[in-house]
């Protein structure tokens, strides 16, 4: 009985997926979404996160991070690819941890998301990104952009896409 339930679930969250990826805006192929990382990270709740009016081709999907869980949040705005990402992480001293996946040369800015400490940075080739952590949950986060960026702006999306667990 026990492991047709669980059998049962599965179906449902394949179904679920298949579902989702026949509509127009996930342009990914099911391929591309890990369901086991999707499903954790949707149980952990590292996929809630308010994505803006407007956003197009919005995924979610789980990935691993240096071995850690995390769950991405990927969508278009504007003519600009987003990435959103969140992860159960400890804290090293008073460094964010760094979740984006996006390397280089950056300028960098202390600023807040919320309640949070947060890091902009923004590279010469237009590539941006921000970091935050909430300490509360252990929680890191952090939104990045492919171009055009500029500090204002991620930390206004940022901050819209974040409901913080403390005020």
């Amino acid at each position: 009985m026990g492991m047709r339930i669980i059998g049962l679930f599965a179906a449902a969250i394949l179904l679920f997926v298949g579902v989702l990826m026949m509509h127009p805006t996930f342009r990914q192929s099911f391929n591309e979404v890990n369901v086991e990382l999707m499903q954790q990270a949707e149980e952990q709740g590292l996929l809630e996160a308010e994505v803006p009016m407007g956003a197009k081709n919005v995924v979610g999907n789980g990935c691993e991070i240096n071995g850690v869980l995390a769950g991405e949040i990927r969508f278009e705005l504007r003519g600009v690819d987003w990435t959103y990402r969140s992860a159960v992480i400890a804290a090293d001293g008073d460094a964010i941890p760094d979740i984006s996946g996006v390397e280089g040369d950056f300028k960098t800015l202390e600023t807040q998301v919320h309640h949070c400490d947060a890091v902009v940075s923004v590279g010469e080739d237009g590539v941006g990104k921000i970091l935050w952590y909430d300490a509360v949950p252990g929680v890191a986060y952090s939104l990045s952009m492919a171009e055009n960026a500029n500090g204002d702006t991620l930390q206004s999306i940022a901050n819209f896409m974040y409901t913080p667990t403390e005020s």
